[in-house]
């Protein structure tokens, strides 16, 4: 893909080489993006709905997205005392 992308002209970087020198605080940014989900997510999931006609898409799903993204960005995972290190 990142051949494809840079045969295209498309500026191809990994997220540390963007945020490289950036002043973000990256533990911030989670507690930030974490708080919105349970906002943001169900208004994005509804309108999938309607454009693909879905019926089973809801709580469910946002409740394993919300635990995808828990456990990416924090480590966390269900049923563990302490985070689990993910490399990426």
């Amino acid at each position: 893909m990142r051949k494809l992308a840079k045969n295209a002209g498309v500026q191809v970087c990994t997220p540390r080489e963007f945020y490289q020198g950036s002043k973000i605080k990256e533990a911030e940014e989670i507690e930030a993006f974490l708080g919105r989900f349970p906002d943001q997510a169900p208004g994005h999931i509804d309108a999938r709905k309607k454009e693909f006609g879905e019926d089973d898409m809801g709580g469910d799903v946002l409740d394993w997205i919300n635990g995808y993204y828990r456990h990416i960005l924090l480590g966390e995972t269900e049923g563990r005392d302490s985070p689990v290190r993910v490399t990426v």
